[in-house]
C-alpha cells in the first residue's frame, strides 16, 4: 500500500456513504504501528465537492469523478482484502494530495 494508490473499499468500512460495495478510494497517507492502516479519500462520479479526476485513469475509473476532501481512517486489518486498482499518476495524483485535508489527519495524530 502505498500514497495515491486507489483501493475498492466499501462505503460500510470508511463510513462514507454506507451503501456502496467496493468504492475507489485514494490512499493519502499510510499510518505504522500501533495504528496501522491507511487514511484514504472516497471517489464519487456525482455531486460537485472534491477534486476532479478524469476517466480512465485506472481500470474501474470508467466514469469521471471527484475524490472527497475529508480523509477516513481504515485499519490494516480492513484493507487486508480490498482490491488494488493501481496507483493514480502525476498530475492527478498530486492536485488530489495539494486539496485533502490533513487538518483531520494531523489532529487525529496529535490524539
Amino acid at each position: 500500500m502505498e500514497v495515491g494508490e486507489v483501493l475498492r473499499i466499501d462505503d460500510a468500512i470508511t463510513g462514507y456513504d454506507r451503501n456502496k460495495p467496493g468504492r475507489p478510494c485514494m490512499v493519502v497517507r499510510v499510518e505504522q504501528r500501533p495504528r496501522a492502516g491507511a487514511w484514504v479519500l472516497p471517489r464519487s462520479t456525482q455531486g460537485s465537492q472534491g477534486t476532479a479526476v478524469p476517466a480512465g485513469l485506472l481500470p474501474g475509473l470508467n466514469k469521471p469523478g471527484r475524490f472527497m476532501y475529508l480523509p477516513h481512517f481504515v485499519s490494516a486489518a480492513d484493507l487486508a482484502d480490498c482490491l488494488s486498482l493501481g496507483v493514480l499518476e502525476d498530475p492527478h495524483r498530486q492536485r488530489v494530495l495539494d486539496n485533502v485535508n490533513d487538518v483531520m489527519v494531523d489532529f487525529e495524530a496529535e490524539l
